[in-house]
């Protein structure tokens, strides 16, 4: 799995597009690109700080997804928000599970027409689960309307590895919504 989560991020082609945003950044706003450098800086140092990792706290999840959204930004020039509810910092996931996700939404979402794509991450605890939703509020590329998504490299990695943590003890669904896209994760819990 470390080797898959370093393969899926550390890709030829994501670094070639990156590299090629990065020159027109540096060509046009040297300022603004030595904030693109540290941020992309950051992901990989946090993505090499938890590939090794079979859980790492929620907080250094959502700050692995704050780095990757700063870099995409960057990268496409659109505006990414990432808004929270119900988060438990020290809770304990997989590594990258939202950074796939929001990789995903990313790339298969069209912003709406204000140009900014709003993932909002939820977490609920109940009796014998937990669940975290990650709702990309954003328009589905035309190819990619009606349906479920299940069979691409990043879902893969997230089956992976909440088969590895957790056996059978958990649920992955993710779908069109009218909003956008809708990912969940239930993961059984001792109470």
């Amino acid at each position: 799995l470390k080797l898959e989560l370093l393969k899926k991020n550390i890709q030829p082609h994501f670094i070639k597009n990156t590299l090629t945003s990065l020159l027109d950044w540096v060509e046009e706003s040297p300022a603004q690109s030595v904030v693109f450098i540290q941020a992309l800086a950051r992901e990989f140092d946090l993505l090499n700080g938890m590939a090794e990792a079979t859980l790492i706290p929620v907080s250094q999840e959502i700050e692995l997804c704050q780095n990757h959204l700063r870099v995409m930004q960057f990268r496409k020039e659109i505006s990414y928000e990432l808004e929270q509810t119900g988060i438990e910092p020290d809770d304990l996931i997989p590594p990258a599970l939202f950074h796939t996700i929001l990789e995903n939404g990313i790339t298969h979402s069209l912003p709406p027409a204000d140009g900014r794509i709003r993932f909002q991450l939820s977490f609920e605890r109940t009796g014998k689960h937990k669940k975290y939703q990650l709702l990309t509020r954003a328009q589905p590329r035309p190819a990619e309307t009606g349906g479920k998504a299940g069979s691409g490299t990043g879902f893969r990695y997230i089956a992976a590895r909440l088969q590895e943590s957790y056996g059978a003890d958990w649920t992955f669904h993710s779908a069109a919504v009218p909003e956008g896209w809708l990912t969940s994760i239930t993961i059984a819990h001792a109470s």
